[in-house]
C-alpha cells in the first residue's frame, strides 16, 4: 500500500517556525532595550557638558559687562574657578579681548579671530579659557555691534544730574555679543557648544 499524502513531520516545521520568529521578537525587544540605554547615557553625557557651557556662559557675560577691564572683572578667587587664561588679551601685541568687546567686527585688528571654530588645542581660536569642574570651558566673543552701554560708575541714580535741569537722557543702546562656547571633557566624548547673542 503506498501512502500519497504524510503529515508526519509537520509539528516540527511549525515549532521551528515559531522558535524563529519568537527569537526576532527577543532579538528585537533585547536590541530597542539596548538602543535606548545608549540614547540615554548620551543625553545625559550631553546635558552635563551643557551646563558646564551655561557655566561658561555666566563667566563670560561677566568679562563681556567689563569691557575687559581687569579691574571690573571678577577674578578667579571670586568666582572659584580654575585656570582662568584670557589669551586675547595679548595676540601679538594687540589685546584682542578690548578689541572684541569695544568695537564694531569690521573694525577689529587683523590678528583677532572671528571664525566661529574653536579649537582647544590652539589657544589663537579663543578668547578665555577656564575649568568648571571636570569640563574645559572655551569662550569667545565672534560679532559685536557696539551701542552706548558703558561700565556702571556709581553715577547711576546718586543725583548727579537734576530732574529740573533740562537734561535730555539718552537712549540706552546696548552693545550685542555673538558669544560661541564650547565645554568637554579632556578627551572629547562629552562636548556641548553652545551660540549665545548677549545684549549688555
Amino acid at each position: 500500500m503506498k501512502i500519497l499524502r504524510n503529515n508526519e513531520g509537520m509539528a516540527l516545521v511549525m515549532v521551528l517556525i515559531l522558535s524563529v520568529i519568537c527569537l526576532a521578537m527577543s532579538s528585537g525587544i533585547l536590541y530597542f532595550v539596548t538602543q535606548s540605554t545608549r540614547i540615554s547615557g548620551s543625553h545625559k553625557r550631553y546635558e552635563t557638558a551643557n551646563q558646564a557651557a551655561n557655566g561658561g556662559s555666566a563667566v563670560t557675560f561677566q568679562l563681556a559687562s567689563s569691557r575687559g577691564d581687569e579691574d571690573n572683572f571678577n577674578h578667579p578667587s571670586k568666582l572659584a574657578l580654575d585656570n582662568l587664561t584670557i589669551p586675547s588679551s595679548d595676540v601679538g601685541g594687540v589685546n584682542c579681548i578690548t578689541e572684541k568687546l569695544l568695537k564694531n567686527t569690521v573694525d577689529w585688528d587683523a590678528v583677532c579671530n572671528s571664525s566661529l571654530s574653536i579649537d582647544k588645542l590652539n589657544s589663537n581660536t579663543y578668547d578665555m579659557a577656564f575649568d568648571l569642574g571636570t569640563y574645559d570651558v572655551y569662550s569667545k566673543v565672534v560679532d559685536t555691534v557696539p551701542g552706548n552701554t558703558a561700565i556702571d560708575t556709581g553715577l547711576i541714580k546718586n543725583a548727579v544730574v537734576k530732574s529740573d535741569s533740562g537734561e535730555v537722557n539718552v537712549k540706552h543702546l546696548p552693545y550685542i555679543y555673538t558669544i560661541e562656547i564650547q565645554s568637554s571633557l579632556p578627551n572629547l566624548n562629552e562636548r556641548a557648544i553652545s551660540s549665545i547673542l548677549y545684549f549688555y
